[in-house]
């Protein structure tokens, strides 16, 4: 993956996602996808991994979008079942939430930098394990959604 497609990506996912005029999305769109048919062409970057920068960017800012404040998020109503498009404000930022964020982002970035490679498949199995026990105890919340991502961010820089 190109560090610049994500780069440029990430800004057009915020640009795009804060804007409200549609012409406006649709030019820096326009304007990335012409930015990465140059750098492929004149061989700065291979194009698959301008694509893939883009797409994986994109997708993960898509995970990311019940998080938006004021955005649409499900809401459990009394009998169990989900209310659609219901607005919940998130809960205040202490730093009790700081931390339980961290910590998953930290343990992965600690395997990637600090676990010698010949361990590196056995941590992210362990990781996967911690990930499916949280699962399985505390169900999909948006604490393993960000866990996810830290696992996903993982085994991209674990494999690739």
């Amino acid at each position: 993956l190109s560090g610049h497609a994500t780069i440029t990506s990430s800004l057009a996912c915020a640009f795009t996602s804060v804007a409200a005029n549609t012409s406006f999305s649709i030019a820096v769109w326009t304007l990335i996808a012409l930015d990465y048919s140059i750098e492929a062409y004149q061989g700065l970057h291979y194009s698959v991994d301008m694509w893939l920068g883009c797409i994986v960017t994109c997708l993960l800012w898509q995970l990311t979008k019940p998080l938006e404040i004021g955005g649409q998020r499900d809401q459990k109503s009394q009998n169990g079942k989900a209310k659609k498009g219901s607005t919940v404000r998130p809960p205040p930022l202490n730093a009790t939430t700081i931390v339980t964020y961290a910590v998953p982002a930290l343990v992965a970035f600690f395997g990637l930098t600090v676990v010698p490679e010949a361990f590196l498949n056995f941590f992210f199995m362990g990781y996967s394990l911690w990930v499916g026990v949280y699962l399985m105890k505390c169900g999909f919340t948006n604490l393993l959604q960000h866990v996810l991502m830290c696992e996903l961010c993982l085994g991209l820089g674990t494999y690739l």
